[in-house]
């Protein structure tokens, strides 16, 4: 199991909501627990610019992973692009695991400059 790719995978997926704006979805995943859909929005507004995809390379080399000490449970960083360019607004999210890499909760904990 290579947990990267599946935390990559997981985030991505989460990026990709927000940027088609399905927060219903992120909402019915129980990812909006500690921020919500308005705070989310409020963030991506005032920073100012547009949600883009980037490609996978890119995401990969973003992509910034803490684990969280006699747990399954990771910390996710993020970069998100904007307009095409990485920026320095950054998605955060935990992220639980399973024994055998399945993810059991993921839930978005902040959006924010770095």
């Amino acid at each position: 199991m290579n947990i990267k790719k599946v935390l990559l995978h997981e985030i991505i997926q989460i990026i990709n909501n927000i940027r088609e704006s399905k927060y219903q979805e992120l909402k019915k995943r129980g990812m909006l627990i500690n921020i919500t859909e308005d705070e989310i929005k409020k963030e991506l507004n005032e920073y100012g610019g547009i949600l883009t995809e980037a490609s996978i390379d890119e995401y990969e080399e973003a992509l910034d992973i803490i684990e969280i000490s006699n747990t399954n449970t990771y910390k996710v960083y993020m970069d998100l692009w904007i307009n095409g360019i990485r920026s320095d607004l950054t998605i955060i999210c935990d992220i639980t695991m399973n024994d055998i890499g399945k993810i059991l909760n993921s839930s978005i904990e902040d959006i924010h400059v770095l």
